[in-house]
């Protein structure tokens, strides 16, 4: 994703992880929180002054409809959910979710997961208040932000045309997402169960 920089000088790097926080910077969870209750009526600005103040909060990305922020680098640690700063990456959204909020949510969690090698689940994607006592993220559902997120990073099972369909004499002996032939090593035991040479396969796709 092609995410615009607008840097908050509230962070730790990974070299003080361990200084600062008495462990080292992984990437195991990822932290939903809102600007504010939407009742005070929160703005986007709002939000990028609040972490460009010197020695205040941060978070790695801040989200509404129409954008998408990274205001700490995410091998950098962002100030946004005391002890659990070194080990997640942290995600402001806006909590009235206009439009297309959910849709940049959720692309940038699963993005994230993806590079992060993070499993998709409740467990990893959590909301502020399961690590401080609070009441962010509110109303933000991470039950969707899960399921969808799951969902956009998985990718559909390969159609009938998709495979690599192995035959001998018409008769079809195995269906692989991968060529055999060129991966022939992979189905050394597929090929020593039918007990025929590979000259004798005919292979298509």
């Amino acid at each position: 994703m092609n995410i615009p920089f607008n840097p908050s000088p509230n962070f730790s790097t990974p070299q003080q992880a361990q200084a600062h926080f008495g462990e080292p910077r992984t990437f195991k969870r990822v932290v939903l929180h809102w600007w504010d209750d939407p009742a005070k009526n929160p703005t986007l600005q709002g939000v990028i002054a609040t972490f460009k103040k010197t020695g205040g909060t941060s978070a790695h990305y801040v989200v509404d409809d129409k954008t998408i922020l990274n205001m700490v680098k995410e091998e950098n640690i962002a100030y946004h959910a005391k002890n659990a700063n070194p080990s997640t990456i942290g995600i402001e959204i806006n909590p009235k979710t206009p439009g297309d909020t959910y849709k940049n949510v959720i692309a940038l969690v699963a993005d994230i997961c993806k590079r992060r090698e993070i499993a998709i689940t409740r467990q990893n994607i959590i909301g502020h208040r399961e690590v401080v006592n609070t009441a962010c993220p509110g109303t933000i559902d991470i039950d969707r932000v899960v399921r969808e997120a799951k969902a956009l990073g998985t990718p559909p099972p390969p159609s009938a045309d998709d495979l690599y369909r192995v035959t001998h004499k018409g008769k079809q002996l195995g269906a692989f997402k991968e060529n055999p032939i060129t991966k022939i090593d992979a189905y050394e035991t597929f090929l020593k169960n039918v007990a025929i040479g590979i000259e004798s396969l005919k292979v298509k796709k």
